[in-house]
């Protein structure tokens, strides 16, 4: 099955350019020919469907009897989905985990018990990379992340650009990224930080177990930095969400750690805890509310049979805290 990154191998561009060709944002003439040649040469069908693409062409019965949709939930989003569930006439069963709920799913879309599958979990890929092919299923917050899925999504590949920017006017030379394996996928992008001047960009992969811990207890994160010289250390931080990185904020600076003159920290994805630290985080912020209501009328389409654009995209906004700005430090913050 091929993938935006099969794409980017084949034209020896980034999957980032990729990405903003298929999801319909500007790029070169040269550059957007190049990756359509590409796409069809490859059969690649995930910019939309056209009825002999679509793999749901006898639409699912949505009836009182069978009126519900499987949804396993993000942190934020979830209001967007049950608003438009509710306009739809959709029942929305919630399930915690695909990791842990594969069968069950399995067994309520084999069984037509459940008319599809919203996800903000993405992590489960050979699950929703098999599924994808029967039932409708729909990805919330990330552009597919090489899934061939339905996916409503910001742009993270052009937000990691811009965090990177962000930390490199802070004057950072070194950056630790700490990632989920599927957000990994956004590192590839990172091929231009040399250019911006820095130095040094190191990825840690906090896998599921690191991840449950680490929400609980950021300790380890804070122990291996300060473990290291002062001249190892890094000076720029982009941690995977706002509670994960307003902890790390609050630790360091008891660790005596200058915030941001001695490390600029920003999180990949925002929200509430952006002001549970001090200083304000910077931070990228998602509309949580409108990507949830659009994925779920996207997956009412699939279900319905009908042809429909299978990634969508929303634009996002930024949100600037003294973690990076020490012009805003410690409480000023600006939103764009």
């Amino acid at each position: 099955m091929t993938t935006i990154y099969d794409i980017a191998k084949y034209t020896g561009l980034s999957p980032a350019t990729v990405s903003r060709v298929l999801s319909g944002k500007k790029t070169s003439e040269a550059n957007r020919q190049k990756i359509l040649a590409a796409a069809k040469e490859l059969n690649y069908h995930n910019m939309a469907y056209t009825d002999a693409a679509n793999p749901y062409r006898t639409a699912r019965i949505k009836s009182a009897e069978s009126n519900t949709i499987l949804l396993v939930p993000g942190r934020n989003g979830c209001d967007g989905v049950y608003a438009a569930a509710r306009d739809l006439g959709y029942t929305v069963q919630l399930i915690n985990s695909l990791h842990r709920s594969e069968e069950y799913v399995r067994s309520q879309l084999d069984s037509g018990a459940a008319l599809g599958l919203l996800t903000h979990e993405v992590t489960a890929t050979d699950f929703l990379q098999d599924f994808a092919q029967h039932y409708p299923i729909v990805t919330v917050g990330y552009n597919g992340m090489g899934l061939n899925c339905n996916s409503i999504w910001i742009d993270y590949y052009d937000a990691m650009q811009v965090l990177m920017q962000e930390l490199h006017q802070a004057g950072c030379r070194r950056v630790w990224i700490y990632t989920s394996e599927i957000q990994q996928q956004i590192i590839l992008q990172l091929s231009d930080a040399q250019e911006l001047g820095i130095e040094e960009v190191r990825s840690i992969i906090m896998g599921d177990t690191f991840f449950s811990q680490a929400f609980g207890d950021h300790t380890c994160i804070v122990d291996e930095i300060m473990s290291l010289p002062l001249g190892q250390r890094p000076d720029g931080l982009i941690m995977p969400n706002s509670v994960v990185a307003s902890c790390v904020v609050n630790m360091l600076r008891t660790r005596g750690v200058a915030i941001p003159d001695e490390m600029a920290v920003v999180s990949l994805i925002g929200g509430e805890h952006d002001r549970a630290c001090e200083p304000y985080l910077t931070s990228i912020l998602p509309p949580y509310y409108e990507l949830g209501y659009e994925a779920m009328r996207v997956l009412d389409s699939l279900i319905s049979g009908k042809i429909c654009p299978v990634n969508v995209h929303y634009p996002y906004k930024m949100h600037y805290g003294g973690s990076t700005r020490k012009d805003l430090a410690p409480f000023g913050e600006l939103t764009k």
